[in-house]
């Protein structure tokens, strides 16, 4: 591409300096935030040598690793400062035409690859052309006067004046305020994640926009080919469905927009990806994303075909080329787009895909199997509480399959001093009796910092390490707390409680609840209905106590729900086995007698 000298006393060609280069400089704090590696990473082994911290630090430590990956998204005036770049960099793809010459030199006697649509009003032998007319047709044959057509064009060149630019900065940036005030209302639960779901949002919306747009200029495509429902199916893996009305409608206003206002693309590509929103299943496997996108396609061209016979138009080889088989492939081309670009979002993002999660949940991954090795009891209790978290968020609005892998981590800091840990301990063999309850505390607790650490050394996504700092908050070591205090009379009870944060998700919050419940049933003597039931109970009336739950948007409907489906699976599990004759030694009185 060739850029356009600027004129120095030309006002529109300043204006338009300032625009690229606040882009330029969105760009950049862009990169530097996603892209800037820590210096002081350390490259020791982290399962071979592990440093204790002192209290302070410990909770230093938490705190930065939560705030390295927070930061940018909890910059001042987040919303306004990316709703101006947003609108700003919408405002430059529409005008995109009008500020690059981003045409191919035409060479005299060869076919032009792409169509050119007039950015502006200019004339050439005796004929006028229209803003917005394509003036050079894809395919055609660059003869004399086609060439002294196109350097008449860029010799009338006119830039967008100063009324356009801030007319249609006006327009898009109203525009994206009336979404953000709709993304709010959906968000209004997600606070602490609304700045990076809009970030992605937005992201995606450009990329869209962009696409459709060079679709129209060029016609080197059909707009039709759109991927809009990209956007679909990457909003449902990563987020959920609330959000998905507002962006797909937002999306498809602007692709029409950008198409020279077509309200037949704005009604195909609204109607056909909007039933992604509804979509019934949660996606684990790559097939299931393809058959969304075949879905897409389908509706799509049903809808298209069905509008052609309303209005009489004509079925022939102009609609099948530049619409009803643009329609079809664009539905599939958006899942295969979304099966290669999720990991790259993913890491970009840090968001964790259904995919992701089902490849974590391997347990032959390198970290579970060290886990196996150097704490086996930790192994074997994080599986159960895995198949106990499940069962207790059967029917609840959550990831089970995030509860799932995130059960399966959320001690991994525990192989680092697997042997102060009850479950890994032998039989008369108790470290803590020969240390003080403050040391206790401290090796305890460590291993929270110490999971975090290791999640962040081998790339778990974010959610995953937040349910190892989150799964037990900040509560009390009751244990060792009561130790300290028969050791000393001035104990503080700061030093005895976890660094957490409390729960910030419902999984997070139900992961801390079963984990709990797990290892209190191992000394549950009879575990009988209501024995079950009243220790669930207790230890969820204890998390109460605290405000464990405060920030994790659990209700007491759901709480009641977690109880009874814990108390159903922890009684069937207790059933002891009825020992029929012939086994375990055990001989029919009869046959008996008769063997006698």
């Amino acid at each position: 591409m060739q850029l356009i000298n600027y004129s120095v006393n030309n006002i529109n060609s300043i204006f338009i300096f300032f625009i690229l280069l606040l882009i330029f400089l969105g760009i950049i704090l862009i990169i530097k935030f996603f892209f800037k590696k820590k210096k002081d990473e350390k490259k020791q082994d982290i399962f071979s040598s592990f440093e204790f911290f002192s209290e302070e630090t410990a909770i230093k430590e938490v705190k930065k690793i939560k705030s390295n990956r927070t930061k940018f998204f909890s910059l001042s005036g987040f919303k306004w400062i990316l709703s101006f770049l947003f609108s700003t960099i919408i405002l430059f793809i529409f005008f995109f035409n009008s500020l690059f010459i981003y045409y191919p030199k035409p060479v005299k006697g060869k076919e032009y690859p792409i169509s050119i649509r007039a950015a502006y009003n200019f004339s050439y032998d005796g004929l006028s052309y229209r803003k917005g007319e394509v003036f050079i047709k894809k395919g055609w044959i660059i003869n004399e006067r086609r060439l002294n057509l196109i350097k008449s064009y860029e010799n009338s060149r006119k830039y967008p004046s100063f009324f356009e630019l801030t007319g249609g900065f006006i327009f898009f940036f109203i525009l994206s305020i009336l979404f953000l005030i709709w993304l709010r209302e959906i968000f209004k639960y997600e606070e602490k994640d609304e700045n990076r779901h809009l970030f992605l949002i937005y992201t995606l919306i450009i990329l869209i926009v962009a696409f459709a747009r060079f679709a129209y200029i060029t016609e080197v495509f059909s707009p039709f080919f759109t991927p809009l429902a990209f956007i679909g199916m990457v909003l449902f893996l990563l987020l959920n469905k609330k959000p998905l009305v507002s962006v797909i409608f937002l999306s498809s206003i602007l692709c029409a927009i950008f198409s020279g206002l077509n309200f037949l693309l704005f009604f195909i590509l609204l109607s056909s990806t909007l039933p992604i929103s509804f979509w019934p299943h949660r996606i684990k496997k790559r097939a299931q994303l393809l058959t969304m996108g075949g879905t897409v396609g389908i509706i799509g061209i049903f809808l298209v075909f069905s509008i052609n016979l309303l209005f009489q138009k004509p079925i022939n080889f102009k609609f099948f080329n530049e619409e009803f088989f643009p329609i079809l492939t664009s539905g599939i081309a958006s899942s295969f787009l979304t099966l290669i670009s999720i990991q790259f979002i993913e890491k970009i993002f840090g968001y964790v895909s259904p995919f992701s999660l089902m490849e974590l949940s391997d347990l032959n991954s390198e970290l579970l199997k060290e886990l196996y090795i150097k704490a086996p009891g930790t192994y074997h209790h994080s599986l159960e509480v895995a198949n106990l978290a499940e069962i207790a968020a059967s029917g609840l609005d959550v990831d089970t399959l995030l509860l799932r892998v995130g059960a399966y981590y959320h001690d991994i800091g525990k192989m680092v001093r697997p042997n102060f840990f009850v479950e890994n301990q032998k039989e008369n063999e108790n470290p803590h009796e020969l240390i003080s309850a403050y040391a206790s505390s401290k090796i305890i607790k460590e291993h929270i910092l110490a999971g975090i650490k290791m999640g962040e050394k081998f790339g778990l996504p974010r959610k995953v390490i937040d349910m190892i700092s989150q799964h037990h908050g900040n509560s009390l070591l009751a244990y060792f707390y009561e130790k300290a205090k028969k050791e000393s009379k001035n104990v503080k009870e700061y030093y005895f409680q976890y660094p957490g944060p409390k729960p910030q998700t419902k999984e997070a919050a139900i992961l801390m609840i079963v984990d709990s419940v797990e290892a209190a049933s191992r000394v549950l003597k009879e575990k009988t209905d209501e024995n079950v039931r009243q220790m669930i109970i207790k230890i969820v009336e204890g998390k109460m106590k605290e405000k464990q739950f405060d920030e994790s948007g659990l209700t007491l409907g759901e709480l009641s729900k977690i109880i009874d489906s814990l108390t159903k699976a922890l009684s069937a599990s207790s059933h002891k086995r009825i020992p029929y004759p012939g086994e375990n030694g055990i001989k029919e009185e009869g046959k008996d007698k008769e063997d006698k």
